[in-house]
């Protein structure tokens, strides 16, 4: 089972916690889902994956999780800057990292 951070509590992220915590046959244990509070990144436990269908303003706080956890990024995030951009390649040097704007 793939331990999964959820950042974000709109309807993506909603839709994601739903979906792994009535899966049938569980294929992930979401260990922590984080929304308007991306501070909270910073104290969450270490999983294998984060998922980030937030805010570009979340960025800083989901890179933080990264740098610190070593979990790899799935992103859905849209309306990142050239330099946030920049951001998400240099943490695919680290650790997996795929990034499609929705």
């Amino acid at each position: 089972m793939l331990s999964i951070v959820i950042c974000g509590t709109g309807r993506m992220g909603t839709l994601i916690d739903r979906t792994a915590r009535e899966m049938r046959e569980p294929l992930f244990e979401v260990v922590a889902q984080v929304g308007f509070e991306v501070k909270e990144l910073e104290t969450a436990p270490a999983a294998e994956i984060i998922i980030d269908f937030s805010n570009v303003a979340a960025l800083d706080a989901v890179a933080g999780y990264v740098r610190r956890t070593g979990a790899a990024l799935v992103s859905g995030t849209t309306g990142y800057s050239d330099e946030q951009l920049a951001v998400l390649r240099e943490l695919g040097s680290t650790a997996p990292v795929v990034w499609s704007g929705n």
